[in-house]
């Protein structure tokens, strides 16, 4: 639950509405060809002890920050940052082995990833892998608008959740979906607070999760950014651009970080095997 100076914060936000000239006939002008190569959206990373920023001879970063992957900026893991979000997805993402590159995105209704999953979740194999060795994670993409700590627009990003962080987004949008069925609240009506905590596993290896409050919104709060309200319009144009195809993350930059399975979490294997691949025509689990 949201604390005082952070409602007082987040209704700033609402005051703060900037005074925009009418351009008329020339609103948009010369903006007509944009595309998503020209709109690339930055992920912010969670690092771990392993990931290339902390091990870098010349970084300030460590583990448990936050990582900006195309502006490089750290944020502060017990601070972190204030999103709006608009939207996510599913899918299925392939990286390099041993914590390499980004190769494909896929859809959770490939049949050839489903294949690679079912034969995984048959013979109890984790990580999942394909022929060339690449990994295979079932990733969620939460994409939104970033604040800065006066509420003003800091810019677009997208989080990932896979392997354990994926129940804090699964306990981040029950959240979300309680307060749309009881207020008709859209994502972009809410405003969380992201930030990392320490975990260890049974194995004693050591690891950051996300930490998700909400500011405005969510279950226990029915303050929620209004129509008009910049960040408000800012995700719901975001949402717009993504659905159009004229925005896109830069996946390119994002990487699989090296984190520890944990053996205790919530999400199981078999919570991972049995990610719904959804069809036009049915929705069938990966078998």
């Amino acid at each position: 639950m949201a604390n005082k100076k952070e409602l007082s914060i987040a209704e700033e936000a609402t005051k703060n509405a900037v005074a925009v000239p009418d351009f008329g006939a020339d609103a948009g002008d010369g903006f007509e060809n944009t595309t998503s190569a020209d709109i690339k959206i930055p992920f912010i990373s969670l690092l771990q002890a392993l990931s290339g920023p902390v091990t870098s001879p010349d970084s300030e970063a460590k583990a448990g920050m936050l990582f900006n992957t195309v502006t490089k900026q750290i944020f502060d893991g017990k601070t972190g940052i204030l999103f709006v979000p608009a939207m996510h997805d599913h899918s299925f993402t392939e990286f390099e082995p041993d914590g390499g590159g980004f190769v494909a995105r896929h859809s959770i209704a490939d049949p050839d990833i489903c294949r690679i999953v079912a034969h995984a979740k048959k013979n109890d194999i984790y990580p999942i892998k394909t022929e060339k060795g690449n990994t295979i994670t079932a990733t969620t993409t939460l994409w939104g608008v970033v604040l800065d700590e006066d509420q003003s627009l800091a810019g677009m990003a997208a989080v990932t959740f896979a392997n354990t962080k994926l129940a804090k987004w699964q306990g981040m949008y029950a959240s979300m979906a309680y307060a749309n069925r009881k207020y008709t609240a859209p994502f972009y009506g809410n405003v969380v607070r992201l930030t990392s905590a320490q975990q260890t596993n049974k194995k004693g290896q050591v690891s950051y999760n996300y930490e998700i409050n909400f500011v405005r919104g969510g279950m226990k709060n029915a303050e929620f950014l209004a129509p008009g309200n910049e960040a408000y319009d800012a995700a719901k144009m975001l949402k717009q651009q993504i659905e159009s195809g004229v925005a896109s993350a830069d996946f390119l930059t994002c990487r699989s970080e090296p984190e520890p399975l944990r053996s205790s979490s919530t999400i199981t294997r078999s919570r991972f095997f049995d990610l719904v691949c959804t069809t036009r025509s049915r929705t069938r689990r990966c078998r």
